[in-house]
Parts: C-alpha cells; sequence; structure tokens
C-alpha cells in the first residue's frame, strides 16, 4: 500500500532540563530514528508545520519551540548560550526517546543541533543547514553586533516594536522573496520581551570565533 502524501501532525509539550516545550510529530511516534527540525530566530517549531506532515509519510518527524523562542520557557536566568542550546537539544532527544537524528536546522538552530551532533557522532545521521553562521572567519550581522553592546543591547531590546519589527522582516535585503504578511504576524505573537533578551544573550555568549571549534 502506498503511503499517504501527509499524515496527521500531533501536539504535546515536551520537558528538557526542567523547561516546558512545546512539541509536534508527525508519523510513528515509537521509533527511535527521526528526522528533527530545529528553528531559528525569531521563530518557533511551527516555522516547520508545512514540512513536518509531509515527512511523517515515510518516517517520524519531530519539531519543538527551543527555550525563549516560540511558546517555550523563557526563565531569566537560563543560560541561553549556544553550550545550553546544545544541552537541551540532548535532553529533548533523551525525552523523546531518539536515538538516531536526521537534523534539518535553520538559523539558531544550526548552532545548536551541530554542537549536539559534534557530541554524538554516533547518533548523528544527517544534516540540512539553512542559514546558519557558523563558518570560519565568521562575523556577526548587524543586529547582533549591535546587541552585543553594553548600552545598545538592552535599549534595542527594549525599543523593538511592532512596527519595526514588520518594517525589518518585510525589508531585510537577504529575503530575496518577501515573508508573506501571516507569517510576520505568526513571528511578532511570539516574539515578547522575553524571547528578545533571550536572543540578546544568545549574542553575548557566543563571540563568532567560539564557532570554529
Amino acid at each position: 500500500m502506498e503511503a499517504d502524501l501527509e499524515t496527521e501532525m500531533r501536539s504535546h509539550k515536551l520537558e528538557a532540563l526542567g523547561l516546558r516545550m512545546p512539541a509536534i510529530e508527525a508519523g510513528p511516534s515509537d521509533t527511535e530514528e527521526a528526522v528533527v527540525f530545529l528553528h531559528g530566530h525569531p521563530g518557533s517549531s511551527r516555522d516547520w508545520e508545512g514540512l513536518i506532515p509531509l515527512v511523517g509519510s515515510f518516517g517520524r518527524a519531530v519539531g519543538f519551540d527551543l527555550p525563549g523562542l516560540g511558546k517555550a520557557d523563557k526563565p531569566d536566568d537560563w543560560g541561553y548560550s549556544i553550550g545550553w542550546y546544545g544541552n537541551v537539544v540532548a535532553a529533548a532527544f533523551h525525552g523523546l526517546g531518539i536515538k538516531r537524528a536526521h537534523l534539518v536546522m535553520h538559523d539558531l538552530g544550526g548552532g545548536a543541533g551541530l554542537l549536539w551532533a559534534a557530541a554524538h557522532p554516533d547518533a548523528f545521521a544527517s544534516a540540512v543547514i539553512m542559514g546558519t553562521g557558523i563558518l570560519k572567519d565568521y562575523n556577526w550581522h548587524r543586529l547582533a553586533a549591535l546587541q552585543r553592546k553594553t548600552v545598545i543591547g538592552p535599549m534595542l531590546v527594549r525599543l523593538t516594536n511592532e512596527r519595526r519589527f514588520r518594517g525589518t522582516m518585510r525589508s531585510s535585503h537577504r529575503n530575496s522573496r518577501k515573508l508573506p504578511d501571516w507569517f510576520i504576524d505568526r513571528l511578532w505573537e511570539d516574539y515578547d520581551y522575553r524571547s528578545r533578551r533571550a536572543m540578546m544573550q544568545m549574542y553575548r555568549d557566543a563571540p563568532p570565533s567560539g564557532f570554529e571549534r
């Protein structure tokens, strides 16, 4: 019998390192090998809602919100370094019963996923990497560089509002195909003050040279 082109997506709550993170899945729930989707900044597991049911037609597909973003917990005292994101990916895989992973990663998700992969080579199956700045001789993009500054960073976190956010998302020179309004609406819905502060901390704890190793 041929597999359906799409399978039903399931939602549940995942806990890792004491943090609660929404998760979505499709396909079999009891297999130890999975395609895992790790989102970027700003974003959430909902970025992958169009792909996860399709991948679920031939295997287990999983996505979850990373701490500080989406609807995941955003505690003030969590580290928000790339190292801690790698740790939370490992803890999430343990909770999900995933022992072998094919990673599909965007932006921040790429840093987190590749640190996990480097530490777990036997469990790392394959990778698709999109827009992840972890190359040698990498320099932070302008927003990250500004947020690393002592005074300017907190000002940007506090002064970012919906109008500025939408303008940035619509006008970014990196977007040759403009993001649709409904997608920007969803990004802003989750991108509250605590998310912006968490990402500022991530930028400050991750010097570009630190990725080269």
